[in-house]
């Protein structure tokens, strides 16, 4: 299954949800940016990787946007319990190529953590620009990768419009743990300075640790469904409709890829290792 880790409904990912129509990610990583091909038949979500090599011009290309991203949501999420926050610092520290074990032995005795996001930004497509590029554009129908999104049942094709990216964020202590959190630091300071890792920093106060690492990676991303012709191969954005009970339809471009509203889902792509397992807490 696609979702490795499910968590009760909660301000951070109902804010990425609302807002961008975003999912996300267990594993927060540099390669999931827009204009990325994503494959998805039910349950399983697969990374392809970038749309132009799919195209019969290649050489196409696509200027994005970059703007600030700032929530509350995001600069503190709700507490969760000290193992299920253990799992998603495991998957944000492979995500920097970083081992956990240190940062858990400084984490000893601790019953309830959050996590804050730091240095938000989110890089984007105009989808009405990203809608006019596409025009007269298409896919390459000879192309072998394109084999399952064709045939009795395709992968739907879905391109990221969106990646909501960060270089920094900490790990924070709610409740437990005997006294502060600088006890363990000293021997993860000496892990970082053995092990090769993507983190640039590191850095606590006694109730914090905090991790920057070398580039931005993307933890939440939003994508928009592509139809194409099966004839010429034409492509174009398929707009999304959305049943509301008895009232009307509403329809728009981005697409919620977890219908889940009450335990939302932290994305591990069904063609990599699964990180952790699921929780049903």
């Amino acid at each position: 299954m696609s979702f490795q880790i499910r968590l009760c409904r909660n301000d951070t990912t109902t804010y990425l949800r609302d807002t961008f129509k975003a999912t996300p990610l267990l594993v927060p990583e540099a390669r999931v940016k827009p204009l990325m091909v994503v494959a998805r038949r039910n349950a399983d979500i697969q990374f392809r990787g970038e749309l132009r090599f799919l195209l019969d011009d290649p050489d196409w290309a696509f200027g994005l946007r970059d703007e600030a991203v700032s929530s509350a949501s995001l600069d503190k999420t709700r507490k969760v319990d000290a193992g299920l926050g253990l799992q998603i610092l495991r998957g944000f520290l492979k995500g920097l190529n970083a081992g956990h074990a240190p940062v858990e032995a400084s984490l000893s005795g601790v019953k309830t953590l959050s996590l804050s996001f730091h240095n938000v930004r989110r890089h984007f497509a105009d989808l009405n620009e990203l809608g006019l590029a596409l025009a007269g554009r298409r896919l390459n129908l000879n192309h072998p990768s394109l084999g399952l999104f064709r045939g009795d049942d395709p992968y739907q094709m879905l391109l990221v419009s969106d990646a909501i990216v960060s270089s920094e964020f900490s790990i924070n202590k709610e409740s437990g743990g005997e006294g502060s959190l600088e006890a363990g630091v000293p021997a993860l300071h000496d892990y970082l300075a053995k092990a090769q890792t993507n983190l640039r920093r590191v850095s606590n106060t006694k109730s914090s640790i905090t991790f920057e690492g070398d580039q931005p990676l993307t933890f939440a991303f939003s994508c928009v469904r592509l139809e194409t012709d099966p004839a010429t191969g034409a492509l174009q954005i398929l707009e999304a409709v959305t049943l509301r009970g008895d009232g009307p339809q509403e329809s728009q471009p981005r697409i919620l890829l977890d219908n889940d509203l009450n335990e939302p889902g932290l994305l591990v792509f069904d063609d990599e290792p699964a990180t952790t397992e699921k929780s049903d807490k």
